[in-house]
């Protein structure tokens, strides 16, 4: 290993050089390129390559971690994101180098299958797009493996696995380096080719399934894949790992006590008693049913991306502790408050129990990364939180069937990068009224086709929606209203964020309650309304975009603005669009300058369709005419021709 730690110092002094290797016949090339396209790059910055206006951004290595069970398959141990700027049609990645460094001697001992695997712009392995054809013996030295991608701008994933045989040493290392990506002609080093650490192979004896069967029955387990091993006559808990192969199914119906158990890919565990365990793997697009017994007699739950676990009962959740990948799922049968055993991060969470009654979740599913979705639960049962809670939602947050009643008495503060859905079932953000409060912090769009969605019903203060951005440079959400049952509490769209009205309306805004476009925030409602009997505040140096042919109007029941009571800022930007003509801006006051606007916008479907602008509306700045006629009935302070 004091090799292997050289080479990573020697890999951190390649960072801070970004070295561009370049073979001598794509010198020229190079050369060529960067006066082309002019993006060549001055030593010491950042390299570039461009083809057809996309540029080779930079590339890098990522360490995969965690512990290696003895034969399994396409373990990944090099995580390799390319990233590429521009526009175009994209760049041609051929190859990845790479070499086994670091990995414990012999190789062929250790490491098998050599496979590397692209999974798009998704940043989680899976066994995706393979990319050129399998390794089977691992070089020494360095080995090239062949991609051929066109990539398009983004940010793409690329996953080096081995097979870790079960000749594999206990406590062995398996670790790789990155020499150098190929775009074209160049080769490019990525800013830390070796980075430092390694996966650690178990101390585990496999034991693969001929068929299915029962984990007891000793008869069922071979040495071998293939059966021509060796049955073995016990099953030694202290070290064998029960391996259910593809396509095999297996009934744990009677107590058992094993080290490990692997299901492997399309392979299926149904636990009906209790099942004792240190590991239990759910490898992608396994399944563990757990019909009965007690989860906590399995120490280490570990779910790789695309598996499955279906709890179905009313004990504890399988594992006392828990490694899951953000697109693994557990799907709850049976919810109870005891159902999950301390914190777990999860993947995504889907309950669908048909018999459920109330479940505070306050403490349950506070870190999710993939979606949460409420689906069914049960006649008179519903979803809430009794206590202050903080959730934290990195995909979807969806309610297709079930209640979810928000807080009870306490503070939900929610969290979602994804979109909200709601197509059918209940969502509140209070489970009474005036007994709680949520702050729903959203990244996504809000997709209210069906069911019910009161965000209205908070205590004092207030419960709110705040429609955030997400950290991309420009942001946009869509709001998507059908025959969902709306009523809106306080709604704020803050600075650097955009949000577009694209079907129905957005309301209805109950009374009480406020729609507030920040400074720097954007609504653009297009032809469809802001209603309810609340109100709605467009402040200093916000936008609003307008598509009612009506414009907007303080008193009357016409325009985009619909609700009881409506404040426009002399200092925001009025944007007028859609094929609506003439369209007129309408009747509207605005503070604290009256008649008053900083800037107006005209940016019709066509150049004939026509904007009519108030006589009295003063225009700070020029209007900006993108397409579209802007006329005025009579004079103003400040010409607009």
């Amino acid at each position: 290993m004091a090799g292997k730690r050289r080479q990573k110092i020697r890999g951190v002094q390649q960072i801070s050089l970004r070295r561009k290797l370049v073979t001598a016949a794509g010198i020229s090339f190079s050369i060529f390129m960067a006066c082309a396209f002019t993006v060549f790059q001055l030593a010491g910055t950042r390299p570039g390559y461009a083809y057809q206006k996309a540029i080779f951004d930079h590339a890098d290595a990522v360490q995969v971690e965690g512990a290696v069970l003895r034969g399994t398959r396409n373990r990944p141990v090099l995580h390799i994101p390319v990233k590429v700027s521009g526009e175009g049609t994209g760049l041609d990645l051929r190859t990845i180098s790479f070499t086994a460094g670091g990995t414990t001697m012999p190789l062929q001992a250790q490491i098998r299958n050599a496979r590397l695997w692209y999974t798009g712009t998704i940043n989680e392995f899976q066994t995706g797009r393979l990319c050129g054809a399998t390794l089977p013996v691992v070089p020494a030295g360095n080995f090239e493996i062949t991609c051929n991608l066109r990539l398009a701008a983004g940010l793409h994933h690329f996953w080096l696995t081995f097979d870790i045989p079960a000749s594999a040493k206990p406590l062995a290392a398996i670790d790789a380096e990155c020499n150098y990506v190929q775009v074209g002609m160049d080769k490019f080093l990525p800013f830390m080719h070796s980075p430092p650490g390694a996966r650690e192979v178990l101390d585990n004896v496999p034991l693969y399934s001929t068929g299915s069967s029962k984990p007891g029955r000793e008869t069922q387990w071979n040495t071998m894949r293939d059966g021509s091993g060796t049955m073995v006559t016990n099953l030694d808990s202290t070290r064998h790992t029960l391996f259910i192969q593809p396509g095999h199914k297996v009934e744990c119906t009677a107590p058992v006590s094993v080290h490990s158990v692997c299901i492997e890919r399309e392979g299926m565990l149904r636990i009906e008693a209790v099942l004792s365990a240190s590991r239990l793997v759910i490898e992608e697009k396994g399944v563990l049913r757990h019909d009965d017994g007690d989860g906590r007699e399995i120490d280490m739950l570990v779910m790789h991306g695309g598996s499955s676990l279906m709890h179905n009962h009313h004990g504890v959740m399988a594992g006392r502790r828990h490694q899951m990948s953000g697109s693994a799922e557990v799907v709850f049968y049976r919810l109870h408050e005891s159902s999950v055993n301390g914190p777990v991060i999860w993947g995504s969470v889907l309950v669908f129990d048909t018999r459920m009654h109330a479940v505070d979740i306050s403490r349950m599913f506070n870190q999710v990364r993939g979606d949460f979705e409420v689906r069914r639960t049960g006649m008179d049962g519903y979803l809430y939180c009794g206590r202050n809670a903080d959730m934290h939602i990195g995909g979807n947050l969806e309610i297709t069937g079930g209640v979810f009643r928000g807080a009870d008495d306490a503070q939900l503060k929610l969290r979602v990068d994804g979109s909200l859905v709601v197509r059918d079932g209940y969502f509140s953000d209070a489970v009474h009224a005036g007994a709680g409060r949520t702050v729903m912090q959203l990244s996504g769009h809000a997709i209210l086709e069906g069911g019910q969605f009161h965000f209205d019903k908070g205590k004092s203060g207030h419960s709110s929606l705040q429609l955030v951005p997400s950290g991309i440079m420009h942001d946009v959400s869509v709001w998507r209203q059908g025959s969902c049952d709306t009523r809106l509490g306080d709604l704020h769209i803050p600075e650097n964020k955009e949000v577009q009205i694209e079907k129905g309306w957005l309301g209805k805004v109950s009374e009480g309650y406020t729609v507030t476009i920040a400074s720097g925030g954007t609504l653009m409602c297009g032809r469809y309304p802001v209603a309810g009997p609340g109100g709605f505040v467009l402040e200093d140096r916000a936008t609003l975009g307008i598509g009612n042919i009506h414009g907007i109007n303080s008193e009357s029941d016409q325009g985009n603005i619909l609700t009881g009571h409506r404040r426009f800022s002399s200092g925001a930007t009025y944007i007028f669009s859609s094929a609506s003509s003439p369209q007129v801006a309408g009747e509207f006051r605005t503070r604290p300058e009256p008649h008053t606007v900083r800037s107006v916008v005209v940016n019709k479907e066509s150049a004939e369709q026509v904007v009519v602008l108030p006589a009295a509306l003063r225009i700070k700045g020029d209007p900006v005419v993108r397409m579209g006629i802007v006329r005025r009935a009579a004079p103003v302070s400040k010409n607009v021709n």
